[in-house]
This record gives structure tokens, C-alpha cells and sequence, in this order.
């Protein structure tokens, strides 16, 4: 087939040029969208930082609203 690339010129499927903080982020995000999948992961430390950081972010949250109803 003269109208598909040469596979020699492609980049290996095993080349990742993705960083660490790109993955820290994807994988942040996938738990605040999925967070029922986040907390069957089998990895006691996901679950963990996952209440460690809805604790937080809600925090945060009920502090800043708390704020702004005062002002």
C-alpha cells in the first residue's frame, strides 16, 4: 500500500514523552471525576490522599463561603 506511511519512520509505541506532573494531574483529575472507581483502586495510599484531599478541598470550600457570607 503506497498511501500508508512507512512504519520505520514512526515513533516506537514504547516512547513516552509524557512527564510526571502530566501524569500527576491526569491521574487527579480521573479520581474528582471518578471518585467511586478512585476508592476501589487497591492501593491503600490512593484511597488515603483521595479522603485526605475531599477533606481539604471542602474545607476550603465551606471556609470560603463562610467568608464571603460574612463580608
Amino acid at each position: 500500500m503506497l498511501f500508508l506511511r512507512p512504519t520505520c519512520h514512526m515513533a516506537p509505541a514504547h516512547n513516552f514523552d509524557s512527564h510526571r506532573l502530566e501524569v500527576l494531574i491526569g491521574r487527579s483529575a480521573a479520581n474528582c471525576v471518578h471518585p467511586l472507581a478512585a476508592w476501589h483502586s487497591r492501593s491503600r495510599k490512593d484511597r488515603a490522599v483521595l479522603l485526605i484531599s475531599y477533606f481539604a478541598i471542602s474545607y476550603v470550600i465551606v471556609l470560603g463561603l463562610l467568608h464571603a457570607v460574612s463580608a
